[in-house]
Parts: C-alpha cells; structure tokens; sequence
C-alpha cells in the first residue's frame, strides 16, 4: 500500500461516536461572572465511559469545545494531597483547549451536577461531594441520542492513555464556522 491510500484510509475513518445522556446549563462560579454555561454529558456507544462537553456560553468568554472524559477528572482530584483544590488542578483535563476560562467552566458545570462544592475555608477551593460511582451510574441509565464528534456541539477525545504525553500531541481539528475557540 502506497503512502497516499494509507493517508486517505485514515481520514476516511469514522469520527467517534457519543451518546448524549443529558443536555443542561450551568451557571458560571465567578464572583463577578454573568451568564450560563451549556454543556452535555455524554458516554460511548457501549455505555461504559462518561465525558463532559462545554457547548455554549451565554455571555463572553472562549471555551474548547472537546469531550472530557470523566475518569480523568477523577484521577486528577484523586492524585491532590489535600480535599480542597483550587481550579489549576483540573487544566491537565483539556488537552486541545487552550482557553483561560475552560477549567471554570468545567468547575461549574461540576457544581451544578452536585459532584463538586466550595470549600468552607476557601471559597475558591472545591470539594468532592456526593458519590461519584452512583452518579456516573444514574446518568449512564439515562436514554440519549447519539451524535458523531463531528458535530458542532463537541470536539473529538483524545484517548485516556495520551493524556500523559500532552507535549508530544498534535490533534487537528476543522472548526465549526460559528465556533468561537
């Protein structure tokens, strides 16, 4: 096989199917912020794995527009020395988004899913709440529709495992012509 029909065999493969559980809107933790967040939570088509989408912002402020895997948010809360943290701790999440304001609306949408509170100490610290296992269990029950990654309201995941290798990455994406990240 010549280097041109590989090249065209791998984009011609599909993009990466999600089935979206539940569609809702967030709203932002600033102290000053205004507005909403849209954001979707979806899993994949064997129901196993969840992921967490930022669709829309009511008001300003960019966002990347990929599906974050659920699992990763744990393992970075789960890898912290104390319960409290502070919102630097989920950037390592994104991994295409590049935007300032991707790990507060993440926090939000997180808050608004009752997974996550403020700290009684330190207001801009977060804290687990709940249980997590009954949570992502409950939504995975819930039916949905399916969507392809292609679709404006998310970019495609990367796989868990590239998460480590972050500087060696290099994922293309065709934006939308409304997106604004």
């Amino acid at each position: 096989m010549n280097n041109a029909t590989s090249t065209t065999e791998a984009s011609a493969s599909p993009a990466p199917q999600y089935i979206t559980l539940k569609s809702a809107t967030a709203r932002k933790l600033g102290k000053y912020a205004d507005g909403s967040i849209g954001y979707t939570i979806s899993c994949d088509p064997g129901r196993t794995t969840l992921f967490i989408a930022i669709t829309h912002n009511s008001s300003s402020g960019y966002f990347s527009r990929e599906y974050i895997p659920v699992d990763r948010i744990q393992e970075l809360i789960a890898k912290l020395d104390q319960p409290a943290f502070a919102s630097k701790a989920l950037r390592a999440a994104f991994i295409t988004g590049k935007s300032s304001n991707n790990v507060g609306f993440l926090l939000a949408i997180l808050h608004a899913e009752r997974a996550l509170t403020r700290d009684t100490e330190n207001e801009a610290k977060h804290v687990v709440v709940g249980d997590w296992t009954k949570w992502k269990a409950a939504l995975l029950t819930l039916d949905g529709s399916q969507v392809d990654a292609d679709s404006l309201s998310a970019q495609p995941v990367v796989e868990l495992a590239t998460f480590e290798k972050r500087k060696t990455i290099s994922v293309k994406h065709a934006k939308p012509a409304n997106s604004p990240d």
